[in-house]
């Protein structure tokens, strides 16, 4: 169950308590100041801490509520701590009227209309579902199958942000999302294919913040449990030997890593048509092993068809053709191409600068990069 920090007015104690109770009785984990302290706590470490470890923050609106500093404060830690909004962190129940009141980021946000005693008993299983994020005991369309089901398949497309370079918040996010996906590859429930994605986007992610042991361990079950489940050459399997294959190189195995690949690039190329973007990718990563092994005329050759075949797919400016001229720059490099490899560098800088900004991590290792050419 999720956890949740009521924040109201006290000239509105009655409706919260009430509200409190209920959801409680909803194995709901609630701060309610009232009930979660005592009379010799520190009321405002309290508050603090029940900022800090809630997963959903209720706001009830009311005249008196919006008059107050809390608003503001509870607000501000959602947009610190949650600012892409991945989790819905702030929920607001309108029990008295107040628009005029609301700050311009709450006006955003779609109330639960509880004014009246009616309206809250009619939205009360919407809050239990839909606000909370979980089912109410007393609904009986309730399946424990549909629900362990739901939970893999949001934690799953959660951590498939992992694949989206553009996705800069998901860097420090992610880390929110790994112990849930953890603990669901332990169970026996587990679809086969939600268990490939999740060790495939761990792998990714583990792989990205340099825990490559981390990386190790779950690329290899991802690629043993999809050579298990596909039939020989699916690309799916594919995927996995390719992630695995990135992992390898980073520790060193550097001839596994360049087998596993090929595998990967010969399945690629009978599953999809000549050009295909997949392709670039088996290519593109096949190339800096070779590239690292000093097989540098097999990895130009490579990284040419896979920047050509992105220039095709991508339209100009795209950071998939940015990433592929870097990684032939690094060829050209040290094939003595001196002058070819630096002009293909600086295009990289410029397409991760326009679409990823200056502090992202693709930009300062073109950046870094570009210094050597």
């Amino acid at each position: 169950m999720r956890k949740v920090f009521i924040s109201y007015s006290r000239k509105n104690e009655d409706f919260v308590k009430e509200l409190y109770h209920r959801l409680s009785n909803e194995d709901v984990a609630c701060f309610f100041d009232k009930e979660s302290t005592t009379w010799n706590t520190n009321q405002v470490v309290a508050l603090e801490n029940g900022l800090d470890e809630c997963e959903v923050i209720i706001l009830v609106l009311s005249p008196d509520f919006c008059r107050t500093e809390w608003p503001r404060i509870e607000s501000t830690s959602v947009l610190v701590n949650d600012p892409a909004s991945f989790s819905r962190k702030l929920q607001l129940l309108l029990l008295k009227p107040c628009e005029k009141y609301l700050s311009g980021f709450l006006r955003e946000c779609q109330p639960i209309d509880v004014s009246a005693d009616d309206k809250f008993e009619a939205a009360y299983t919407r809050i239990c579902r839909d606000l909370v994020g979980t089912f109410t005991k007393k609904d009986p369309a309730v399946d424990q199958d549909n629900l362990f089901e739901s939970v893999c398949s949001a934690v799953v497309q959660e951590m498939a942000r992992v694949t989206d370079d553009s996705d800069i918040y998901a860097y420090g996010q992610l880390e929110k999302i790994l112990p849930h996906a953890e603990l669901l590859l332990s169970f026996h429930a587990i679809k086969t294919e939600q268990a490939i994605n999740l060790r495939n986007y761990l792998c990714m992610h583990y792989w990205k913040q340099g825990k490559l042991a981390e990386a190790e361990k779950h690329g290899r079950k991802a690629v043993a449990i999809s050579e298990g489940h596909f039939e020989p050459g699916h690309p799916r399997i594919a995927t996995s030997q390719s992630n695995l294959g990135e992992v390898l190189r980073s520790i060193g195995e550097l001839e596994e890593a360049r087998d596993l690949l090929r595998k990967a690039l010969e399945s690629d190329e009978k599953s999809f048509k000549p050009g295909h973007p997949v392709i670039a990718i088996r290519q593109s990563v096949l190339a800096l092993v070779l590239l690292e092994l000093g097989e540098l005329e097999e990895a130009r050759d490579l990284l040419g068809k896979a920047l050509e075949s992105d220039e095709k797919t991508f339209g100009p400016g795209h950071p998939k053709i940015a990433t592929r001229q870097l990684n032939l720059a690094a060829v050209l490099l040290d094939l003595g191409e001196f002058g070819e490899a630096r002009d293909l560098a600086e295009q990289a800088y410029r397409s991760f600068l326009g679409n990823f900004g200056p502090g992202h991590p693709h930009t300062k290792t073109a950046k870094v990069n570009l210094a050597f050419f």
